[in-house]
């Protein structure tokens, strides 16, 4: 019994950083299990309306006029001249059936490699209830599963979910190892009260529980977290709301330690404008050693007249005084759907953005902002291939180096100096692609991380 309850414990410890605290399908007491899923599984859980923090693409109310066709994304703008630019990855948006979506993610060396594709089914009121992620072959003939998402909506509730279960392919059994199985419990009202989830934890299972609470106003003012081992029951964390306004302004985070007191672990505070958009959100972690809460990353939105999101900027502080910045702008086609999504990072050494990628949104075959020529890439040579931890880059200038998974999400960028290691032994095994800017152009390359 103590060995499982400081399991629950190292559960809530880890979960309280990993997922956005904002009302979301799936429970407070999962989010740690979110570090160990597939990247597909991450990217999908979006279109089942799970507040995730993701990359992934959000394709938007399929009702529009203008239907997503494909985007495109580039990269290496300027080099060798100033009108460059290279392919990075495209995805193309095909609609079978009316009730169908397949989304098909291609990466660019020369040519289109397709990576994988994700098939999307929707119910006859327009709700997401199932995402099912495939990988390309390496022979290039078919796919093979990679990760599914189930989910059941609530009634006709276009938002609220019954229950939503995550399964990962297992090539050795040939079958569906289920990650997590999440089931809600509403009142008369449709108001959330508790949230039961089931999940292995490293060949532990596990059962918590998360229960709601509410003020006057109806406002969910505490969600407390419960492991459940049998009949015996134990709280592991919770989290306070606060509001002003009718609006979400703070979330604090508690654990219980060993002496089964709850001691502060993160505060997240946000602002938003008269139309009710966040404006601003602040992270704060505790610090044991100054007993004050530490500031970790800070978040602006900007807005235009029609209250679309125009720019995001985040910056996160780490421990040895350095800031990461990133900064994204956007431009639309037609009412909310997407005309170019523009990223820049921030430089380390004088703070300034720079251009990193653009992304281009094409709807029925026509992009409302032309994309840029480009010039094809150049071959990168990676020593050791594969690799466990470092590698070596065969590059005799400086460059700027970002991996991508094969689901297109960053997993590491770095200034690289020629003849230094790069470390990527806290990645993920699994293919990878590597991309390297420097004044002789554009490099990329795969690397096998085992």
């Amino acid at each position: 019994m103590q060995q499982i309850m400081k399991i629950y414990a190292s559960i809530a410890i880890l979960g309280l950083f990993l997922w956005t605290p904002v009302y979301a399908q799936l429970p407070q007491s999962a989010q740690p299990f979110a570090i160990h899923w597939p990247k597909s599984i991450i990217q999908n859980l979006q279109k089942i309306g799970a507040d995730v923090q993701s990359q992934s693409l959000v394709v938007g109310a399929r009702e529009n006029v203008l239907q997503l066709d494909s985007t495109k994304t580039f990269y290496g703008y300027g080099l060798p001249t100033p009108t460059d630019s290279t392919p990075l990855f495209r995805s193309i948006y095909a609609y079978p059936q009316p009730n169908v979506l397949i989304e098909t993610n291609d990466q660019f060396e020369n040519s289109w490699i397709t990576l994988n594709r994700n098939t999307t089914f929707f119910d006859n009121l327009g709700r997401t209830v199932e995402v099912l992620s495939e990988v390309k072959n390496e022979n290039g003939s078919g796919y093979r599963p990679d990760s599914r998402i189930e989910s059941f909506p609530h009634d006709n509730s276009p938002e609220l979910l019954d229950s939503v279960f995550l399964y990962q392919w297992d090539s050795l059994a040939s079958d569906w190892l289920r990650l997590l199985a999440s089931y809600n419990v509403y009142d008369a009202n449709d108001v959330l009260l508790e949230n039961i989830s089931t999940f292995d934890f490293f060949g532990q299972p596990i059962l918590l529980k998360d229960v709601y609470t509410y003020d006057a106003n109806g406002l969910n003012t505490l969600v407390e977290t419960f492991g459940v081992n049998g009949s015996f029951e134990i709280q592991t964390a919770k989290r306070e709301l606060t509001y002003v306004d009718g609006r979400l302004s703070s979330v604090l985070y508690y654990i219980i330690d060993d002496n089964g007191i709850f001691i502060p672990q993160s505060r997240n505070m946000y602002w938003f404008n008269n139309e009710g958009f966040k404006t601003v959100e602040v992270n704060f972690e505790w610090d044991f050693n100054t007993n004050d809460w530490l500031l970790r990353q800070q978040s602006t939105f900007d807005y235009d007249q029609e209250q679309r999101l125009t720019v995001s900027e985040s910056n996160l502080f780490n421990q040895d005084g350095t800031v990461e910045g990133e900064k994204k702008t956007y431009t639309y086609a037609q009412g909310d759907q997407q005309a170019v999504e523009t990223i820049y990072l921030k430089d380390p050494v004088d703070g300034a953005f720079l251009l990193d990628t653009r992304k281009f949104f094409y709807y029925n075959g026509i992009s409302s902002i032309r994309g840029p020529q480009f010039q094809n890439k150049l071959s990168l040579n990676v020593i050791p291939n594969p690799t466990t931890d470092f590698i070596y880059l065969d590059l005799a200038t400086p460059a700027v180096v970002q991996i991508y998974s094969t689901q297109g999400t960053m997993a590491h960028r770095i200034e690289y100096q020629p003849g230094k290691p790069i470390n990527l032994s806290e990645i993920p095994a699994g293919i990878y692609l590597i991309v390297a800017q420097s004044e002789q152009g554009v490099f990329s390359g795969r690397i096998l991380k085992n």
